[in-house]
């Protein structure tokens, strides 16, 4: 079952509600320390998304700063994707996505015409 762009977001608005709310613990810069962790780098890749999704991280004000300490790193910058890369990887999740529902139906045809091919006639010589 595809998962639709609603379910999707829908999806990553809970995600930032969970984060927003963690964050409101934080004492730290990060995701518990004041060094960068791989909690931060997991999350941080879905968090750059969402604005391109058109999720605002101005109603998550914790989560908008920790979001920008990250953009501040120079690592980060460069992992950034513009409007346009984002779109090109859009549509190249578009096309896999049809491309794999086709393999299933075809699959599923292939399976059908199996299941439903008419019996061998036998000679009768």
């Amino acid at each position: 079952m595809a998962t639709s762009a609603i379910q999707l977001t829908f999806i990553f608005i809970n995600f930032s509600a969970f984060l927003s709310s963690f964050c409101r613990s934080f004492l730290c810069s990060f995701f518990g320390r004041e060094q960068l962790t791989l909690g931060d780098i997991v999350a941080g890749i879905a968090i750059h998304s969402l604005p391109l999704l058109g999720v605002s991280l101005s109603d998550y004000p914790k989560l908008n700063e920790w979001s920008e300490r990250l953009m501040q790193r120079p690592a980060w910058q460069k992992t950034k994707l513009s409007p346009e890369d984002f779109e090109a990887f859009k549509r190249r999740v578009r096309v896999l996505v049809k491309l794999r529902r086709r393999e299933k139906s075809s699959k599923i045809v292939q399976k059908a015409k199996l299941l439903f091919k008419e019996p061998c006639q036998m000679s009768s010589e």
